[in-house]
């Protein structure tokens, strides 16, 4: 049985290579041909080899019909074998350095190509390795370089039973250009790696990805390619050890289900979710975490830095039940925590991409400071910090939403949002200054200090970037003349949008 995945593999290699099945693996598939014909299970095992079949050929059909325009790798020599114990099956396939003759009159050419892997009695995988140091192939369409590359994935059982993948992959090089499509991309030092650990009995599981140079199409059309560097670490902490085994358990018995027909693929993922939902709370009470530790990308035009923990706070008590109880529990007890900074031409470039124009991207970056969703930190930079409390999200200190109810908002610090109303009705007054200053009156409304409405000569604006609005939504009130003999009033109707009110609906005007 665990033979097939071999075979699997070594088809493919055979359909792209189009390479003879060597005689050791032709006597496997006899066996295992031989094994079905006395098993009590002949139906699975052998459903399968008829389906693997169908797709060979399904496949070299495809492929014969590509190789008329495009050969591809016609003369590799390729070595492949079987070698089966009682709880395992290993599966071996290379492709030895060829001859440099052969390589140079090729379209395609590979060095030192190897794989090998190993199955449990699941017929899941426990052990690959893929090595190949070098493969080109060049034509009328396309061209492909890849260098180096490397993947090697490892099973590791904990004392508790629970499969642990622990993965590394490396890619030195890799280019593709397709003519066709003018398009053109070059990745180098590509490094993905993940190990996991069980303790005290919760899994932890680290995940590295890494990628030295990546040259990216003129997405931003500037004349010339972008290049990037990146690197970041993502933990994945305090995982039930219980929970993830409930779930490991569950989805290897469905394979084997699914395997025998004995369930269908549709059935497949509702008992899934009702499973996870099941351990979903044992999962929370544990206080789980996800932390992106740190995150870097480097561009000619600045970096991007930043930092992420989001965790569940497990003491609380959750209900899926309804959206009601969802946003009253479960809300509550999420907690974030995130900090970034960018440079000042990066987050103009980015801007750039959706509105194109420098005018515009200059407004809204003016725009999200004046919010104070970015915080300019000196020397190019601007920085922003992220919280979410007790459903709560603020930024730089500053609430922009909340889950809590009417009644309870009345418990709210409402002070940020006075604060900010107060900033921009001083905004307001000193352009409505300047604008007195150049037409010797102040307007009859506010879209006056945008458009010069009347045509007058001496009209020198627009004296705001853009129309104001309070943080709750609404229109500031502008009434000319004043009351009490003012020139003009100036005010925020606070949360409600209405006149008067008291406490976070009380009206805010200047001091």
């Amino acid at each position: 049985m665990k033979k097939i995945f071999q075979l699997t593999i070594t088809g493919l290699l055979v359909i792209f290579i189009n390479q003879p099945l060597s005689a050791e693996t032709t006597e496997a598939i006899e066996a295992i041909e031989a094994t079905e014909a006395t098993s009590k299970r002949p139906a699975s095992n052998a459903k399968v080899i008829k389906s693997l079949a169908a797709a060979i050929k399904s496949l070299s059909e495809a492929v014969k019909m590509l190789s008329q325009s495009t050969p591809m790798m016609e003369d590799m020599p390729l070595k492949e074998s079987v070698i089966s114990s009682p709880d395992k099956t290993k599966a071996i396939a290379s492709v030895p350095a060829a001859p440099k003759d052969s390589i140079v009159s090729t379209p395609a050419k590979a060095k030192g190509f190897t794989f090998s892997g190993e199955l449990d009695t699941d017929f899941l995988p426990i052990k690959l390795d893929f090595n190949l140091p070098q493969f080109k192939t060049n034509n009328d369409y396309y061209q492909i370089d890849m260098q180096n590359v490397a993947f090697h994935f490892k099973v590791n059982t904990t004392s508790k039973g629970i499969d642990l993948g622990n993965l590394d992959f490396k890619m030195g090089r890799f280019v593709i250009d397709v003519q066709m499509m003018d398009f053109a991309t070059a990745l180098r030092d590509l490094v993905v790696t993940g190990v996991g650990e069980e303790q005290e009995g919760f899994i932890n599981y680290a995940l590295h990805t890494k990628i030295g140079e990546w040259r990216i199409p003129d997405i931003l059309e500037v004349g010339k390619d972008l290049d990037i560097s990146y690197a970041s670490d993502v933990e994945f902490r305090r995982i039930d050890a219980k929970a993830l085994l409930t779930l490991q358990q569950t989805t290897r018995e469905l394979s084997k289900q699914l395997f025998n027909d004995e369930i269908s693929e549709e059935q497949v993922d509702p008992v899934l979710l009702e499973k996870f939902m099941e351990v979903v709370p044992q999962l929370l009470a544990k206080s789980p975490e996800i932390a992106l530790t740190s995150m870097e990308l480097e561009t000619p035009y600045g970096e991007l830095e930043g930092n992420l923990i989001l965790r569940f706070d497990g003491k609380k008590s959750i209900s899926f039940e309804t959206k009601e109880n969802f946003d009253a529990t479960v809300i509550p007890a999420l907690q974030a925590q995130a900090e970034f900074s960018v440079s000042k031409r990066l987050m103009e470039m980015a801007l750039m991409l959706e509105f194109e124009d420098e005018t515009t991207v200059n407004k809204q970056l003016n725009e999200i400071i004046f919010s104070r969703l970015l915080i300019d930190v000196g020397n190019d930079t601007y920085k922003s910090v992220v919280s979410f409390q007790k459903g709560q999200l603020t930024v730089n200190d500053q609430v922009v939403w909340n889950n809590q109810t009417e009644a309870a908002m009345t418990s709210i610090d409402n002070s940020q949002f006075v604060n900010t109303t107060r900033s921009q009705l001083n905004i307001i007054e000193t352009a409505l200054d300047f604008y007195r200053l150049d037409m010797f009156q102040y307007p009859d409304n506010l879209d006056e200090l945008l458009e010069n409405t009347t045509d007058n000569q001496n009209w020198y604006g627009p004296y705001l970037e853009k129309s104001l609005q309070d943080p709750w939504g609404n229109n500031y009130q502008y009434i000319r003349p004043g009351r009490e003999g003012r020139d003009y009033d100036l005010y925020s109707y606070g949360a409600d949008g209405r006149e008067g009110g008291d406490g976070k609906n009380a009206d805010i005007g200047l001091e």
